[in-house]
């Protein structure tokens, strides 16, 4: 199975938690792929080490197989490409690119950051665990 995550509002939010799930995914045998958008409409190659160094200092570093940077906005392309590799699981906070990959895969929207999901408002902020 091939699982991919964002990491800008979605790895970063709890560099913990998602990096404990995806070394489980791999060690399960799945293959995963970070997907994550660039600022500017031409991504370079120190845009993908910049990520891969980003990874690292999150702690991250080896829970990952395939790193992809796309252009600004991501939206479509990460769509495509999840489409064209059989993405079965996306993990992403932001609602445009949830809403684009949602015809060809399943995707999984994080909601535990301090920062809503891009796209959605807020109406509470919840106090931690009860």
């Amino acid at each position: 199975m091939l699982v991919a995550a964002d990491v800008d509002g979605s790895v970063d939010s709890d560099p913990a938690t998602f990096g404990s799930l995806l070394a489980a995914l791999r060690a399960a045998g799945h293959h995963v792929a970070i997907l994550t958008g660039s600022s500017t409409a031409h991504p370079t190659a120190q845009d993908c080490a910049d990520k891969v160094a980003y990874l690292k200092a999150l702690g991250c570093g080896a829970c990952w197989d395939t790193l992809v940077v796309f252009p600004n906005p991501p939206a479509v392309a990460k769509a495509q490409w999840c489409r064209a590799n059989g993405v079965a699981l996306l993990l992403d906070n932001d609602l445009a690119n949830a809403k684009a990959a949602a015809p060809y895969t399943t995707v999984l929207v994080p909601f535990n950051s301090a920062d809503p999901p891009k796209g959605l408002k807020r109406k509470f902020r919840p106090e931690g665990p009860p």
